[in-house]
């Protein structure tokens, strides 16, 4: 089963006080970030349509948060690819899922995508993430809103020390 992961207060994807941000609340499972989604209007581009950024934004987080959760640390994005197969309905309820792929040294791959319910594809992203290293993980995870029913950095950190 899914848990919610930690979030940030500031973030422009998951900040709880971001006023112009997405507010988005990550989950994991042992292969996979995951997020529900039902995109509004405060999400759209052409009239009806999710906007392609915001998407890509999502995507971006959610491979990370893939990466992390098999490696130990967080990253920074260091090149994404997008594909957009087909335009994204606002008021349609929709996953978007995120693994990690490979692991090269301090440099991990993940890709990730959004479907809808019958499992019709919408977008495709690949990604390249760079750790920024375990005591600025530590660090950062500090600063995150642990909900209760979060996993917590106790555990996370727990978790990426049996990766090692």
């Amino acid at each position: 089963m899914p848990r919610k992961l930690p979030h940030s207060h500031t973030c422009f994807v998951c900040g709880e006080h971001n006023p112009k941000g997405l507010n988005v609340r990550f989950y994991a499972d042992e292969h996979s970030a995951i997020v529900p989604l039902f995109l509004r209007e405060e999400q759209m581009g052409y009239p009806g349509i999710a906007h392609g950024g915001v998407l890509m934004s999502i995507l971006d987080e959610l491979m990370g948060w893939a990466a992390t959760m098999q490696t130990g640390e967080f990253s920074v994005s260091a090149e994404i690819s997008t594909r957009f197969l087909k335009p994204v309905p606002l008021h349609t309820p929709l996953t978007a899922r995120a693994q990690m792929t490979q692991r090269r040294g301090r440099v991990w791959y993940a890709h990730g995508e959004i479907v809808d319910e019958k499992g019709t594809v919408y977008v495709r992203a690949v990604g390249k993430y760079v750790s920024i290293g375990k005591e600025r993980t530590a660090e950062i995870l500090k600063l995150m809103i642990h909900d209760p029913d979060a996993v917590s950095p106790e555990e996370l950190l727990r978790e990426f020390d049996r990766k090692e």
